[in-house]
């Protein structure tokens, strides 16, 4: 909730519908168009290899440590008060 509030906060994603709440396969229809939209905003610098932030050389998503930190995270409930 809190990356879609600050991606929405973005005119360059105000069109892109996104409901965190939807089915599994509407929501990486919806993560797939924001990934492209912000590889398009980005321009050169989304080709950039970033290995903090898990972009590779050729500006994709590292999926392999993606997933390997996906695993490891703890999914228990947190109240966020705001």
């Amino acid at each position: 909730m809190v990356a879609l509030k600050s991606l929405q906060s973005d005119p360059t994603f105000n069109d892109i519908a996104f409901d965190c709440l939807s089915p599994r396969a509407e929501r990486t229809e919806g993560i797939q168009r924001l990934y492209h939209a912000w590889r398009k905003r980005m321009g050169p610098l989304a080709s950039s290899a970033r290995p903090q932030l898990l972009i590779k050389d050729d500006g994709t998503l590292d999926l392999q440590v993606y997933s390997r930190l996906l695993k490891q995270r703890n999914n228990r409930s947190v109240f966020l008060a705001e």
